[in-house]
């Protein structure tokens, strides 16, 4: 679960949409996590973050 505590419950998504998207034909996916709750303390940050993330792939696409 890519470091994330178990509390945090299974990621059912990605493995389903990486799995739909190489069907679909598309083999170039870089995955960006932001997945907060209700006591993420440091959601805004972790916004930013994938937000600059986003940016850097972009740039490379």
């Amino acid at each position: 679960m890519c470091g994330l505590p178990p509390s945090f419950g299974a990621d059912f998504q990605r493995p389903y949409l990486d799995n739909w998207l190489r069907w679909a034909g598309i083999k170039d996916v870089t995955g960006i996590q932001f997945r907060p709750n209700l006591v993420t303390a440091t959601g805004a940050e972790d916004r930013a973050t994938a937000h600059d993330q986003a940016r850097d792939v972009a740039k490379n696409f």
